[in-house]
């Protein structure tokens, strides 16, 4: 074969190659933005395909941009906020819109009443041993992590607490979600006013405490409380001790959680 043959046939393959390769990652981007039914804007809603590793959360102000690959056309785009009923469409009907806006509608959930004492007080604690030197970190918006606990009677909670070994981030916005878990690890939320709490630059270990405006009520059964990060400001980082226990993690919002063996370290308090 010639130089000039032997040329020819690189420079096909190069371009086989780079077509084939543009193919399969061609994505769209839909921008927009998240509202109420009376056009107020609706913070930290989770937006992304169920369960296929593609999703973001809107920001302070509901505005949103994610990357879709053109081969999910097909695919619903769905939305959810606590509080708010889930609202799903057909990604092939948003792509001509240059800026989206998607309204979601109040939800009812019916709270069941629960008797409790006003006086007795019992504190549940996570399961572990601290593994030395260990930590564990979180530092993706949308990522979620938690604890796994069993509920033998209905109650309510109190108070949430949380050891973490620093935060050199100037600051980070958290969420924690608190879910009933079926067999199959599906997470139904447990109420529907968002419980969000801002963590400060810290060097040092620190617990942070979180008290509920409307205490969650708690089925009996198997629950996760996890943490979710939702805004991050500086760089830095967002560390808490390890413990060899199993937790629910998730990495993208709207996936479904996945059972791993360590876990962080939670408190919370329930009444009796």
């Amino acid at each position: 074969m010639n130089n000039q043959s032997y040329n020819l046939c690189i420079l096909i393959l190069f371009l086989t190659y780079t077509f084939s390769f543009s193919c399969y990652s061609q994505e769209i981007i839909l921008k927009g933005s998240i509202k109420d039914s009376n056009k107020k804007a609706i913070a930290y809603a989770s937006i992304g395909i169920e369960n296929k590793g593609i999703g973001c959360i809107s920001n302070d102000k509901g505005m949103f941009s994610l990357s879709v690959p053109d081969s999910l056309l097909n695919n619903e785009l769905t939305v959810s906020h606590l509080g708010y009923r889930k609202h799903m469409q057909k990604i092939r009907n948003l792509v001509s819109s240059k800026e989206i806006e998607i309204l979601l509608e109040d939800s009812a959930i019916h709270i069941p009443e629960v008797s409790v004492s006003p006086n007795k007080i019992k504190w549940i604690k996570s399961k572990g041993i601290r593994i030395p030197g260990g930590s564990l970190k979180i530092d993706s918006l949308g990522e979620e992590i938690g604890v796994l606990t069993n509920i033998k009677s209905a109650t309510v909670i109190e108070q949430i607490k949380i050891p973490i070994l620093k935060c050199t981030y100037d600051s980070v916005k958290i969420r924690i979600n608190i879910y009933q878990l079926n067999r199959e690890s599906n997470a139904t939320p447990l109420f529907t006013t968002p419980i969000y709490k801002t963590i400060p630059r810290n060097q040092a270990t620190t617990t942070i405490t979180i008290t509920p405006t409307d205490r969650p009520f708690i089925p009996q059964g198997q629950i996760a409380i996890t943490l979710e990060m939702l805004e991050i400001h500086g760089n830095g980082e967002l560390l808490f001790p390890v413990y060899s226990a199993h937790s629910v993690y998730k990495k993208i919002v709207l996936d479904r959680f996945e059972e791993i063996p360590f876990s962080m370290k939670l408190a919370f308090s329930i009444r009796l």
